[in-house]
Parts: structure tokens; sequence; C-alpha cells
């Protein structure tokens, strides 16, 4: 699991990533990923 937060000029923002189990029949070296993505505007 990766969690990135960042501020930019319209609030924060954060993503976060969360790799899931193969599933059959996949590439061997594909991947699923969940991304999860929130943000939260800047008070004016």
């Amino acid at each position: 699991m990766v969690t990135s937060m960042q501020k930019g000029r319209d609030g924060w923002a954060a993503q976060t990533d969360i790799e899931l189990e193969r599933l059959e029949p996949m590439e061997q070296d594909a991947k699923r990923i969940l991304r999860i993505q929130t943000s939260k505007p800047g008070v004016e």
C-alpha cells in the first residue's frame, strides 16, 4: 500500500494505491491496483 498527500492551489489531495492479488488467467507481470483518491478544498 502506498499513500501520498499533497497540498495544491485547490486544497489537499490524497491518493492510496493497494496492490490486489492476481486473477487467473492473467499475464505473469500483470498487476491489479485499487486506487482511492480523496480531496478537501482549501478554506477561502
